[in-house]
């Protein structure tokens, strides 16, 4: 068996070789393929980290009515600290408020001076436990809040989860779609490179095939040959994502956090890199075992 397979695989090699110029182009072409897919599944990963961040950092303000007095809000934050979703609730009387709110502006809070201390209206200021929130757990939390009577209004980072895992739902099926076409292009590349091989030694194949030689034995060379293609390329598509990937993590980073705050991401995994020469390896496969099977049953 090990005789048969250095055989198949010096066969496979010398066509390669012989077709280098095609082997060269289709190499490139399935290494491109798989980076531009590897891309994609990267930037869905971070976009799914963001999204589980920002969920796991909800607050929640519920503004109260004017006139609710002291020992109200007091009694309605333990009321709403019982609540299993809130991990802390805590009553700011709008004077408190005030405060808050010019120590947040630093020296730009003078320009507050002279405003009545109850301007702003009291609230209560609710973080929920550690958990990724979806953007309809949070709302249902705050339509619960603003069922109680006292509350006038409720803001929370609904907007910003909503638009984030829109962002991300979009991401996965372009990326289904992508994934879909660039494996089904690379299957054409590689049974179109293997049929051209065929071709160009049919005469050989067909003395084979006289002397004895079994299907088996004609078409094991060249799916070694497809199979080899694509781990090259996939290989090519590794090498692309480690010398790019400083530059993509960067450029990620940047973006994210421009939307969303600091985000520190892992562009890479390690992972990533077999799961591409194992695809390269698969599509190579089927695309040469479409061509030879095409081939030997004409």
């Amino acid at each position: 068996m090990l005789p048969k397979l250095r055989f198949f695989f010096r066969q496979a090699l010398a066509a390669l070789l012989r077709s280098f110029g095609v082997t060269a182009l289709a190499v490139g072409t399935i290494g491109v393929a798989l980076a531009v897919l590897a891309t994609f599944v990267i930037i869905v990963a971070n976009l799914d980290r963001v999204a589980e961040q920002l969920g796991r950092d909800v607050e929640i303000s519920a503004y109260l009515k004017r006139g609710t007095s002291f020992p109200d809000g007091e009694a309605l934050a333990a009321q709403v600290k019982g609540w299993a979703e809130v991990e802390t609730a805590r009553y700011l009387p709008s004077e408190l408020a005030m405060e808050e709110f010019k120590k947040s502006l630093g020296e730009d809070g003078i320009l507050l001076d002279g405003l009545p201390p109850d301007v702003l209206p009291a609230s209560l200021e609710l973080t929920l436990h550690p958990h990724p929130w979806t953007g309809a757990e949070v709302k249902a939390i705050g339509d619960r809040l603003a069922a109680i009577a006292s509350v006038e209004d409720v803001r929370y980072g609904q907007e910003e989860l909503d638009r984030v895992n829109a962002l991300l739902s979009f991401a996965r099926i372009g990326t289904l779609v992508l994934g879909f076409a660039l494996c089904l292009a690379t299957i054409l590349i590689v049974s179109n490179t293997i049929r051209l091989t065929v071709y160009a030694r049919r005469d050989e194949i067909d003395i084979m095939s006289l002397v004895g030689a079994t299907n088996a034995f004609v078409r094991a060379p060249f799916v070694l040959e497809g199979a080899i293609q694509g781990v090259l390329g996939g290989g090519l598509a590794v090498a692309s994502l480690v010398v790019l990937e400083g530059g993509l993590r960067v450029g990620l980073e940047r973006g994210l956090s421009y939307a969303y705050g600091p985000i520190e991401l892992s562009v890479v995994p390690m992972e990533l890199y077999v799961y591409l020469l194992a695809l390269g390896f698969a599509l190579g496969l089927v695309g040469s075992l479409l061509a030879v099977g095409k081939f030997l049953r004409v």
